[in-house]
């Protein structure tokens, strides 16, 4: 595998590991707003579908969630804060919530349903993350996985959020595109 200056050829056998060549061609052919992302090493050993939508500050964000039908939920104030440096157990750390560094009045919304279809969620820098992955084998894609995603994709189109999609994922490695493997072009 060439990793070298963004481009990279992924082994088709790698490529097509967890999933057929028939699969990857639909998927990939398919999508409009989102991108397949398989592991290229050992180290990120995930597979899913990823799509990322653009804010522009706090008024955006929450008109765009308000669009989608997602509430956030506030923090409080007393709610309890993890001490850096501090071991805590597995069951003490889930008292603590994740925030939105940028917002940390609000927790990260993290595993959500929307329109029947459950999505990953994660916000930071002026991304909204939705990952599909996982549904029928942990780590990773399947039809189902697909399908979800096209319900986000269609919810993404009614509520006219297409050109809030970021594209600068298309040269992360792993990132499979019809530019950068045509074989996938069914």
């Amino acid at each position: 595998m060439d990793v070298s200056h963004n481009t990279y050829k992924m082994d088709r056998a790698w490529m097509t590991e967890r999933n057929s060549l028939e699969e990857l061609s639909k998927w990939v052919s398919t999508l409009k707003y989102a991108y397949l992302w398989k592991r290229p090493s050992f180290r990120d050993d995930a597979d899913y579908f990823s799509l990322t939508l653009n804010f522009y500050g706090k008024d955006d964000l929450l008109k765009i969630l308000d669009q989608l039908e997602i509430k956030l939920n506030k923090v409080p104030n007393d709610a309890p804060k993890p001490i850096p440096g501090q071991p805590y157990s597995f069951k003490e750390f889930e008292q603590f919530k994740s925030t939105i560094k940028d917002f940390p009045e609000f927790e990260q919304p993290g595993h959500i349903t929307l329109n029947n279809a459950p999505t990953f969620l994660w916000i930071e820098k002026g991304e909204i993350h939705f990952t599909f992955s996982g549904q029928n084998q942990p780590y990773s894609i399947s039809e189902q996985d697909f399908r979800n995603y096209i319900v986000v994709e269609e919810l993404i189109k009614t509520c006219e959020l297409g050109e809030r999609v970021n594209r600068s994922i298309e040269s992360n490695v792993g990132t499979l595109t019809l530019k950068k493997y045509p074989f996938l072009n069914g």
